[in-house]
């Protein structure tokens, strides 16, 4: 079996951390390195496009959709609900100028929890709905990056373009890549701790980046993240 050989081979976070020193570069652009060893930037950047807009739709979605979900149990959906009332009457007719729109609303702290929680549970209920999410890293913790890359995109930097978006996806999936090289992203294994551990671990060290933290921050934030969730276990009673 041949395996691909790449310029910065990375199985441990103190392994992602000595490139960054050596190259004193930071964990998006050592990423970006590796992904450039696949294929080229104009791939890299169709590829990473469609993850976005991926996300974007899915939260668009669950957060423009009322009702109940689909089986026996009449669960209601919430992220309509929610975000009837953080958005108010502006209209906007699709998710582009549905960015805009949040940009204009009143967000203080309160409301910026009441809005990941919306963009999350919109993801998670068109996941439970079947329809199409990113996984990330899972289809059951799907909610969780996006909403925190639509946190930083709508209310921390309204200047924020593709190439942060670029950079979060990058530091996003090299952490949970290191996850599920050095234990597993998998409920059936690992309990909630494995989904939503390393989901909310990948978005706190992409998150961290963006906001001029160091490589040691980023997987610091990311460590803090996991550690709040170790021993969360998935139980369906």
């Amino acid at each position: 079996k041949v395996f691909h050989s790449f310029p910065y081979p990375i199985e441990k976070g103190a392994e992602l951390l000595d490139y960054c020193k050596q190259q004193n570069r930071t964990i998006s652009e050592v990423v970006l390195e590796n992904e450039r060893s696949l294929r080229d930037d104009a791939e890299i950047d169709l590829q990473l496009h469609r993850l976005w807009d991926t996300m974007l739709e899915s939260m668009y979605l669950g957060c423009h959709t009322e009702g109940t979900l689909p089986g026996g149990l009449n669960v209601h959906r919430r992220a309509y609900d929610m975000h009837r009332q953080l958005t108010g009457e502006i209209p906007y007719t699709n998710p582009m100028e549905w960015l805009g729109t949040i940009r204009k609303t009143e967000v203080k702290f309160r409301q910026i929890l009441k809005w990941v929680s919306c963009f999350a549970l919109g993801v998670n209920e068109v996941n439970a709905s079947l329809g199409r999410v990113v996984t990330s890293p899972t289809n059951g913790s799907a909610g969780v990056v996006p909403a925190v890359l639509m946190y930083y995109i709508v209310i921390e930097n309204h200047e924020a373009d593709f190439e942060h978006i670029k950079k979060f996806l990058l530091v996003a999936g090299e952490i949970g890549s290191i996850f599920k090289k050095g234990a597993t992203i998998s409920a059936a294994m690992g309990g909630c701790q494995a989904e939503i551990g390393v989901s909310s671990a990948m978005a706190a060290g992409a998150l961290t980046e963006l906001l001029g933290g160091t490589p040691q921050q980023v997987l610091m934030a990311a460590e803090i993240a996991m550690e709040h969730h170790l021993g969360l276990t998935c139980d369906p009673i």
